[in-house]
């Protein structure tokens, strides 16, 4: 109960909307109090208070166990994360289809290949889980969402266990095979009362002198080697951002990777709080980036990937390709609770320079580049492609 009234009692307190989305939050109170009075244990508290939260129908709102704090062994959760099978699934096309498999690790030497359709992990019929989730209330973009983060939950485990799959091949012929997961790359980094992720960053120079980066997180422990990249590609006709399947991290990223991309001070837009606002702000450095940029993005690009690529985008210095955004932009803060949980909860909206709110839209890219199943069974990747002949169209 002292849980449940503190996490009441921030919301009430700190939540940037005092009239918190036209709900009665008094109300709400007095209707899930009952409700955490007659659970048991912690394990059955935490969707009680998260269906508390869920009333405001905003992002950045949740409440995580201890252990997805304490034990890097685990996803924010509660789920093993040590392991994992070495490919990437997205919903294409309607079906679960396998994007990239990393050569030498579990699923390769399965035999399973890009393009490949999911059809069963475990005793979990995958066609089953879309349809149910297709079928609530939720924005598409979630619901995709959802879908891709349930199936890397379950094709995911602890190092060295297994993990039966069944999956149509190039030939819609049915097959299964077991994969035993491995160790997932990636360095592990706590940020204040983050849980623990891990982090992964990727620079390569494409044909057509076009650069590419990557990275999973906005963590500070990647800023140098970014800074670094993008000065090392600084002769390069442009650069291709890769931020599909970044959910984020910490906001403030979001002007400093911006500053080595823009030559002069300018803000990314406005986070208004309870009380005043807070402008992201970028300042102008010794040396920035001149050539074009493009940002990729996709359901899974959230947050402060979200803030950088709608401001740059806004602001005509940067071109988005690929699927819209999530729409889960709004500042948090996250703090620790009675039980020793952690609460995350949303502090401020958020609006571009140009008055837009993302939260809940989204942003909206340029060059719209659906994946389908054909390309990359042909070994493409489609969203990549359309952002280097935008970068290519540009030039011309």
């Amino acid at each position: 109960m002292a849980t449940f009234e503190t996490v009441w009692k921030i919301v009430n307190e700190r939540f940037y909307d005092p009239t918190f989305n036209g709900v009665d939050w008094q109300a709400v109170r007095v209707r899930y109090a009952p409700r955490v009075a007659a659970v048991e244990n912690d394990a059955d508290l935490y969707p009680v208070l998260n269906s508390m939260l869920g009333e405001l129908k905003v992002s950045h709102l949740a409440v995580m166990p201890p252990q997805a704090v304490l034990d890097t062994k685990l996803d924010t959760t509660g789920s093993a994360w040590g392991g994992d099978a070495g490919m990437t699934v997205r919903l294409i096309e309607g079906r679960p289809v396998v994007t990239t498999v990393a050569e030498g690790r579990a699923a390769s030497e399965a035999g399973i290949r890009p393009g490949f359709v999911l059809t069963r992990i475990g005793t979990t019929d995958l066609g089953e889980l879309v349809a149910r989730i297709s079928s609530s209330d939720r924005p598409a973009t979630m619901k995709r969402l959802a879908i891709r983060r349930a199936v890397t939950a379950m094709l995911g485990g602890m190092p060295g266990t297994p993990v039966d799959v069944a999956y149509l091949d190039a030939d819609d012929a049915p097959r299964t095979t077991t994969v035993v997961r491995s160790d997932t790359p990636g360095k592990p980094v706590r940020f204040g009362e983050m849980p623990s992720v891990l982090v992964s960053f990727e620079s390569r120079t494409l044909p057509g002198n076009i650069g590419y980066i990557r990275f999973n997180f906005f963590m500070p422990v990647l800023m140098d080697q970014i800074r670094r990249e993008i000065e090392c590609l600084r002769d390069t006709t442009g650069i291709v951002i890769d931020l599909r399947d970044n959910p984020g991290g910490i906001g403030q990223m979001a002007p400093g990777v911006a500053s080595l991309l823009v030559d002069r001070n300018l803000s990314l837009g406005t986070m208004k709080l309870r009380r005043g606002e807070i402008r992201f702000v970028t300042y102008k450095q010794s040396w920035s980036y001149g050539g074009k940029i493009v940002f990729l993005t996709d359901e899974g690009s959230a947050s402060t990937s979200e803030i950088l690529a709608g401001a740059l985008q806004e602001m005509g210095r940067a071109t988005v390709v690929g699927e819209r955004t999530l729409g889960a932009v709004l500042p948090s803060v996250i703090e620790k609770l009675p039980n020793g949980a952690v609460f995350q909860y949303a502090v401020a909206d958020f609006k571009t320079p140009n008055g837009v709110l993302l939260e809940g839209r989204g942003v909206v890219p340029d060059v719209v580049a659906s994946e389908t199943r054909a390309a990359y069974l042909a070994g493409t990747d489609p969203a990549l492609d359309a952002a280097v002949a935008s970068i290519v169209s540009k030039v011309q």
